[in-house]
């Protein structure tokens, strides 16, 4: 949908509407329901809807109007103009931060490392590892600049098993882990997404 507009000593608007792949109805609103012979003519799209895409990872590219402008040479030789239509994939972006709260017993440099896996569509997938000092910290697993996971994937963060070794002695012990969201899982949205894991230890009594 959009409007048209020819030029030929005066001025003559309209606006058109046509699906994909049909010929749009020309429809005058100003100048009278005819177009004269020798005018110039171009035309404009309404910007469509993302709406009308499958789902928040596609949006509208702007549309291509080719010629530019167009003249009417005749009753049989009408102005004709071809709207392309595209879309592009929207990419999202996810983080994991890790939180440690108990009664400490961490070695100074000791780290947690982990994997994240997501899934789209019928066949898409990407995955990955990552690693934040065990005291805490955020790192960026993708972001949006990457161009990697498009919005409305399916993604989850998991931390590897936890070693006695980052603990000073035997004398602390891990708790199980929290997740945020629940089991790590996350659904990419616009702005940004976040998975939270908190560790915490306990002390262990002989």
């Amino acid at each position: 949908m959009g409007s048209e507009m020819c030029i030929r000593d005066s001025s003559y608007t309209g606006t058109w509407s046509a699906g994909i792949g049909e010929v749009a109805v020309l429809t005058p609103v100003t100048g009278g329901p005819n177009i004269p012979v020798t005018a110039s003519c171009s035309i404009t799209e309404n910007a469509p809807s993302d709406a009308l895409l499958v789902d928040a990872s596609w949006s509208w590219n702007a549309p291509v109007i080719a010629p530019a402008t167009a003249m009417v040479g005749g009753p049989q030789t009408p102005a004709i103009f071809t709207v392309t239509n595209s879309a592009h994939r929207v990419f999202g972006g996810l983080s994991v931060t890790k939180v440690f709260t108990g009664v400490g017993g961490l070695e100074p440099d000791a780290g947690i490392a982990g994997s994240w896996a997501c899934t789209w569509d019928t066949s898409g997938t990407d995955s990955g590892r990552w690693m934040v000092p065990a005291a805490g910290g955020t790192t960026v697993l993708f972001s949006p600049a990457d161009e990697r996971v498009p919005l409305t994937a399916d993604c989850t963060v998991i931390e590897d098993t936890l070693l006695p070794g980052d603990l000073v002695d035997g004398s602390y012990a891990w708790d199980t882990p929290t997740y945020v969201p629940a089991g790590g899982s996350s659904t990419l949205v616009a702005g940004g997404n976040t998975v939270t894991i908190t560790n915490s230890t306990h002390r262990v009594y002989g």
